[in-house]
C-alpha cells in the first residue's frame, strides 16, 4: 500500500489505501454530528466498502472527501461524500472541495458532478455558494454539476 500523499493539509489517498472500517467510522461519526435524527440513505457497511476499493479520498483532520476522477469518456469527475465534523475549522469544507477541484483538472475533466439530497438546504447552498447548478431532478435527490474552466 503506498502512502498518501499530502498537500496543504489535505491528504490524497488513491483506492484501497485506506480500510473500510476506517471510512465507515468517519463517516459514522460526521452523520451522527449533523443528522443524529435521520436514518443513514446508504449501506453502512457496504457503502464504505466500495469506498474504500475504488474511489480516492482527501482527508483532513476530521473530515473527508470521496470521489471519482475516472470517467475519461464524458470526463466528469463525481463526488461521492464530502464532510466534517464541527469541530473543524470554519472553510474546511471548501478547503476539501477545492483540494478535489484542481484533482480533477489535473486528470483533464471538465466538470464535476454529485447527488445532493433536496431536503438537505445546508449542502444545496453549500454547492451553489461553489457554482454548482442542478442539472437533474432524481426524486428525492437532485445532481448537481459544476464546470470547470481550463
Amino acid at each position: 500500500m503506498a502512502a498518501c500523499a499530502e498537500e496543504e493539509n489535505v491528504r490524497h489517498c488513491f483506492p484501497q489505501e485506506l480500510p473500510a472500517e476506517f471510512i465507515g467510522s468517519l463517516i459514522t461519526r460526521i452523520h451522527q454530528e449533523h443528522f443524529a435524527t435521520k436514518p443513514y440513505d446508504y449501506d453502512p457497511v457496504e457503502w464504505p466498502k466500495k469506498l474504500s476499493l475504488k474511489a480516492e479520498a482527501l482527508l483532513i483532520p476530521d473530515g473527508c472527501l470521496f470521489g471519482y476522477c475516472n470517467d475519461s469518456a464524458n470526463r466528469h469527475s463525481f463526488i461521492s461524500y464530502i464532510g466534517h465534523l464541527k469541530s473543524c475549522p470554519k472553510g474546511s469544507g471548501r478547503k476539501l472541495h477545492n483540494a478535489f477541484v484542481e484533482l480533477s483538472r489535473s486528470r483533464g475533466m471538465n466538470s464535476i458532478r454529485l447527488e445532493v439530497l433536496k431536503d438537505n438546504l445546508h449542502a444545496r447552498e453549500f454547492y451553489g455558494k461553489l457554482g454548482y447548478v442542478v442539472i437533474e431532478d432524481h426524486g428525492d435527490k437532485l445532481l448537481m454539476e459544476l464546470l470547470l474552466n481550463s
